[in-house]
């Protein structure tokens, strides 16, 4: 094919094949590669399909109408001063003269660690759908993730990454098992390959509806604030925090803050100029629990 080597292309590193190799050119140029290596061995796949658009080839263009990695896994982190460990793309590798009609991952499995607290997570049965205009951005998609047992559907949106090393970040979580969403907005930013974040954070959980055993409501709950995130941290300002109904709820402001490494520890305050624990609490009098037992 003209340019090279297409999966290497695409993907910006050096990609070793182990498996078997199935290709053809017509209608359109469509590779499939077994049991492969991406960066060294930063990524091993089951296969790699990549189906490219014959027109835009000829033209020398690397548009990818179809990109899909089965059982990816790949281990990601920190090391000891915050600084973000990925390989370095090949010399010359234009990321922004790549697009990618449809991107999926399928059966995916990614190792987060930090080695600063020697903490890490690992999402299993990872997938991914989506479009990307260039490996730049801007991109978005949606998929789901399991950790610990767990489901975590998600939804992503970025815009293109910009030559000041920032990123326009939206990510929304809508965990299966839990009833909580989780929703941010921002800026991503890699100042010497340590990732930090600023934007706006939202979680809540929606009311729950009555149990015919005759449970109690759960209540809803609401908090939203100002994030500044790093390796080391994160500060949450201007926090509103609602619990219960608008009209009644308990309604709280203040800050957190939380910080990682081996003994991680968490700060915060929140106050309320008057709070209506009768009106938060709700149900019938005569039934109620007491503000003490409700608040426990």
């Amino acid at each position: 094919l003209p340019g090279g080597d297409p999966a290497s292309r695409l993907v910006g590193l050096p990609v070793v094949v182990k498996g078997r190799i199935d290709a053809r050119l017509l209608p359109s140029p469509q590779l499939t590669l077994h049991d492969i290596e991406i960066g060294g061995e930063t990524i091993r796949a089951r296969s790699l399909d990549i189906e490219l658009a014959l027109g835009a080839l000829l033209r020398g263009d690397w548009r990818a109408t179809e990109l899909r990695i089965t059982g990816p896994q790949m281990r990601l982190g920190l090391d000891a001063a915050g600084h973000l460990n990925v390989p370095a793309p090949a010399v010359g590798f234009r990321p922004e003269a790549v697009s990618v009609d449809r991107l999926s991952i399928q059966d995916g499995r990614l190792t987060l660690t930090d080695a600063a607290s020697g903490a890490s997570v690992t999402l299993e049965q990872l997938y991914f759908n989506g479009a990307a205009e260039s490996l730049l951005g801007p991109f978005h998609g949606e998929g789901d993730a399991v950790v610990g047992g767990e489901h975590y559907p998600y939804r992503v949106a970025a815009g293109r990454y910009a030559g000041d090393r920032t990123l326009n970040l939206k990510i929304n979580v809508d965990p299966r098992d839990r009833p909580l969403n989780f929703e941010s907005a921002g800026t991503l930013t890699f100042e010497g390959g340590a990732p930090r974040f600023e934007g706006a954070l939202s979680l809540a959980r929606p009311a729950g509806l009555r149990a015919p055993g005759g449970e109690p409501l759960r209540q809803p709950w609401r908090l939203a604030g100002k994030i500044k995130a790093g390796a080391a941290a994160v500060l949450i300002e201007n926090v509103d925090f609602l619990y219960g109904a608008e009209e009644h709820g308990i309604k709280l402001t203040g800050v957190a803050n939380l910080k990682f490494g081996k003994t991680p520890r968490f700060e915060g305050v929140l106050s309320g100029r008057q709070i209506d624990l009768d009106g938060a609490l709700g149900g019938d009098p005569a039934t109620r629990s007491s503000p003490g037992t409700a608040l426990r």
